[in-house]
């Protein structure tokens, strides 16, 4: 029998709430350990043995020369274009994206133009990118939206081309594969997340960036120790962003189990996929060939005219049954206070379009089969009853 949804006065499908997501912490007394060792290297912090370690594991994950542990990613993004030897000028980045992205960009002294995304995959359009090069690009920043791996040899090509730096913002990708490699080998360099959203966190902000360049590495050494290598004489201005030793603990407990992260979330977004691909309206973005997304976020595209509502009828119907979503990337940067007196130089039409229609569903690491197919049910209920919530919501 089909439920009757809450916003139509049923019962709640969740009434002690289904979150968005729910981050994976260690225990007490898996770090009890680690806080001796601390206690006897005196290190709390300044790039201590625990980090050393942890940026040692991370690198053979990646399978990268080098990973440099940060306090957050923002900062490491920030220290991208100063560390690749750029002064000023234009960088090309998806206007759908956390806002990060281009904040760190703007900081670190380069002016954001945005590009459109791909329909099917939602990462930077490496047309539009092409399309959006002048004099005065020095680079480009493709972000790996919700997990899936952007275009990278035909960024990297375009990058050669024209001779630009490219980056990555790599904040969802921790665990994806690009054509049968991790995900962190990119051009110069990418920029992972560890925040408390993200597949693994280093109790609660952290992030890191990997790259294969040895000067890069060492300028990044730098970047996040005031500019300076240790002897204090600043070769550049910089903030410090270094990781505690405590975090990278954590990090060191979670990164052997980030397979087991990666599979859990694959297993139940193939689930919800399963369930919801058959209701009118509902689609999702398209993971390329040989590819693997760690699944940061789940995200769909609901088509209004199909499923009989919009993406915000739904998600007041979703919240109505105390299930938690998130319209990730609306509104898109270029529309924010901050940008919206940047020239964009070419169309961002898709970015537009897909910022009213996507909605991120909850999932995390330890969300049971049973949230996930209770949560399929209810969209579909909502879905059956979408003229009598239309009418509704139009009151």
């Amino acid at each position: 029998m089909e439920r009757k949804p809450a916003i139509l006065e049923g019962d709640a499908a969740f009434p002690d709430g289904l979150a968005l997501m729910r981050p994976v912490a260690p225990s007490a007394e898996e770090l009890a350990p680690f806080l001796g060792e601390m206690e006897e290297s005196g290190y709390l912090s300044n790039f201590g043995p625990i980090a050393e370690r942890y940026e040692a594991e991370l690198a053979k994950q990646l399978e990268v020369k080098h990973c440099l542990a940060l306090s957050n990613l923002s900062t490491g993004l920030m220290y991208m274009p100063t560390a690749a030897g750029l002064d000023g000028g234009e960088v090309i980045i998806p206007s759908f994206t956390f806002p990060a992205t281009a904040h760190s960009m703007q900081l670190g002294g380069l002016t954001p133009v945005f590009a459109d995304i791909d329909p099917a995959t939602l990462c930077i359009d490496p047309a539009s990118v092409e399309a959006a090069i002048t004099e005065h690009t020095v680079a480009v920043c493709g972000v790996h939206i919700y997990g899936t791996p952007c275009d990278i040899e035909t960024l990297e090509s375009i990058c050669a081309k024209h001779r630009l730096a490219l980056f990555f913002d790599s904040a969802h990708a921790l665990g994806s594969h690009y054509k049968g490699k991790p995900v962190g080998c990119g051009g110069i360099a990418e920029g992972f997340s560890t925040s408390v959203t993200k597949i693994f966190t280093t109790l609660g902000e952290g992030g890191f960036l990997a790259t294969d360049d040895d000067d890069f590495a060492e300028n990044i050494r730098m970047a996040r120790n005031w500019g300076h290598p240790g002897d204090y004489n600043a070769r550049f201005a910089s903030i410090v962003s270094k990781l505690p030793e405590i975090s990278a603990a954590a990090g060191l407990l979670a990164l052997p189990r980030l397979g087991e992260f990666v599979a859990r979330r694959n297993e139940l977004v193939h689930l919800a996929k399963s369930a919801l691909s058959a209701i009118p309206g509902i689609s999702f973005p398209i993971l390329p060939e040989d590819c693997r997304s760690g699944f940061k976020d789940f995200a769909m595209i609901v088509n209004s005219a199909e499923f009989g509502l919009d993406r915000d009828g739904l998600a007041n119907a979703l919240k109505s049954e105390n299930i938690e979503t998130r319209p990730y990337y609306d509104p898109p940067v270029h529309t924010m206070d901050a940008y919206k007196g940047l020239n964009h130089r070419v169309p961002l039409k898709v970015t537009e379009k897909v910022a009213k229609q996507v909605l991120c569903l909850p999932l995390y690491n330890q969300m049971h089969d049973d949230d996930m197919q209770l949560l399929c049910e209810t969209i579909a209920a909502i879905h059956h009853h979408a003229p009598s919530i239309f009418k509704k919501l139009q009151n």
